[in-house]
C-alpha cells in the first residue's frame, strides 16, 4: 500500500477537538508536562467528558527537540497535539486505523526512510570503491589509513601505499 493512501485512513487531532466538544460540550481537555530534561519531553493529557468526570481518558506522549522540522520551534506544542490526540483516541474519536495520530505515523514513517538511507549509506561506506566488494570496518579502516581510500584486500595488492606508512 503506498504511503499516501496509507496515511489517508489517519484522523488529524483538530477533527477528534471538534467531534470531542460537539458530543461533549461542557467537557475540558488538560495537558502538563511531565519531564523535560536532556532535550525530551514527555507530557500527559486529560480529556474530560463533563466537569464531574472522574475516569476521564488519560495518554501520553514523548518528543526529542530538534528530532524534525517542527521539533526545532514548537516540541511542546507538538508532544501536546499528539498527547491530546491520543486521550481524545480513547475516548473513540475518530479512531479508523490506530490511536497514533497522522502526524506521529507520518513521522515514524519518516525516520523508517531516513535509517534506511543511513543504513545504504553505511553498507556503501563498507564496499571497495574500485571494484564494489563488500568489507569489513577493519579492512576499510586499514585501507584508508595505508591506502587513503577504501579497498578490498584483493584491490590492495595492486595499489601503492601512501608514502610514509
Amino acid at each position: 500500500m503506498a504511503k499516501e493512501n496509507f496515511l489517508n485512513d489517519y484522523i488529524e487531532v483538530n477533527e477528534r477537538i471538534i467531534k470531542f466538544y460537539e458530543k461533549y460540550p461542557e467537557g475540558s481537555i488538560q495537558t502538563e508536562i511531565l519531564k523535560w530534561e536532556n532535550g525530551l519531553i514527555l507530557m500527559r493529557a486529560y480529556a474530560y467528558r463533563h466537569p464531574d468526570d472522574i475516569r476521564p481518558a488519560i495518554a501520553h506522549a514523548y518528543e526529542k527537540e530538534d528530532s524534525s522540522y517542527i521539533n526545532k520551534t514548537s516540541v511542546v506544542e507538538n508532544c501536546e497535539t499528539s498527547a491530546v490526540g491520543r486521550a481524545l483516541a480513547l475516548l473513540g474519536f475518530e479512531v479508523k486505523k490506530a490511536v497514533a495520530s497522522k502526524e506521529e505515523v507520518q513521522r515514524a514513517v519518516e525516520q523508517q526512510e531516513q535509517l534506511k538511507k543511513k543504513e545504504q549509506t553505511t553498507n556503501n561506506d563498507m564496499k571497495c570503491s574500485k571494484c564494489g566488494a563488500t568489507i569489513t570496518k577493519a579492512v576499510k579502516a586499514y585501507s584508508e589509513q595505508y591506502y587513503g581510500k577504501t579497498l578490498c584486500q584483493n584491490c590492495q595488492k595492486t595499489e601503492k601505499k601512501i608514502e610514509g606508512q
